[in-house]
Order: C-alpha cells, then sequence, then structure tokens
C-alpha cells in the first residue's frame, strides 16, 4: 500500500509540474530528475527552475536542494529559482499554495530594478 502511495504522489507531482509550465509558459525539461545532463525541471527566459509538489501539508526543503539548482542555473548563465505547490489530489495549488523562491543576491536585484522602475 505504501509504494501505490509514493506512486500516486510522484503522478501528482508530474501533473502539477506540467499545469505549472504551461501557467508560466516555460518548457519542460526531458528527463529532469532521471537523466544525466537534465538540469532543472523548467527552463523559461533568463530562469532555470526546479520544482517540487506535495499533497501534505508540510514540504521539508534542504539547503542542498537549493544549491544544486543554483549551480546548475549558474552553469547555464541563468537566474536560480525554486518553486513548491501545496494542491490537491487533481494537482492544483491550493489557495495561497503555489510559490517562489530565489536566491537573496537575486531577490535584490529584483527588488532595486522594480523600485528604479517607480522612482
Amino acid at each position: 500500500m505504501e509504494d501505490r502511495f509514493r506512486k500516486v504522489i510522484g503522478q501528482t507531482g508530474r501533473v502539477a509540474e506540467k499545469k505549472l509550465a504551461k501557467r508560466m509558459g516555460a518548457r519542460l525539461t526531458p528527463g529532469s530528475g532521471n537523466q544525466l545532463g537534465a538540469k532543472g525541471d523548467l527552463d523559461f527566459g533568463d530562469f532555470l527552475m526546479e520544482t517540487k509538489a506535495t499533497e501534505g501539508e508540510t514540504y521539508r526543503l534542504e539547503h542542498e536542494l537549493l544549491a544544486k539548482i543554483e549551480r546548475e542555473a549558474l552553469a547555464k548563465s541563468k537566474n536560480p529559482a525554486f518553486h513548491v505547490q501545496f494542491v490537491d489530489r487533481q494537482a492544483n495549488p491550493k489557495r495561497f499554495g503555489s510559490w517562489v523562491m530565489v536566491p537573496e543576491w537575486l531577490w535584490e536585484q529584483m527588488r532595486d530594478a522594480a523600485l528604479h522602475q517607480e522612482g
């Protein structure tokens, strides 16, 4: 029963990833997570994004995952981003359940650019 549960969660994650790519206008990275050289889950514009989805109420985030996406993005001359979705069984994000994280140095650049446009 536990293996079946994991398979459902994995399938939900893949569906959520496809829906996210469509919403963001991003290109899915073929074989990401299971093929050597397939970096990041979504590739669009100046960003390389890793994405995770869970039907649970919590997601455990480890430093190495963030370091990995930053290394991979910088190797491709892109900006790193991490996305987590808390989804329902149909892989739709729950209300307030879709978040994007970027490194502080990138956040500062984005904030400064936004302030420069306002001023």
